[in-house]
C-alpha cells in the first residue's frame, strides 16, 4: 500500500510539473504573437 501512495504522490508530482510546463509553453507563445502583431 505505500508503494502505491508513493507512485500516486510521484503521478501528482509529474502533473503539476507538466501543467506548470505547458503554462509557460502557452505564455510564452501568447507573448510571442502579440510581438508578432504589434510587428506588422
Amino acid at each position: 500500500m505505500k508503494g502505491f501512495e508513493g507512485g500516486v504522490n510521484a503521478m501528482l508530482k509529474e502533473q503539476k510539473n507538466a501543467r506548470n510546463f505547458l503554462h509557460r509553453e502557452l505564455r510564452a507563445h501568447v507573448c510571442y504573437c502579440l510581438i508578432l502583431k504589434c510587428a506588422i
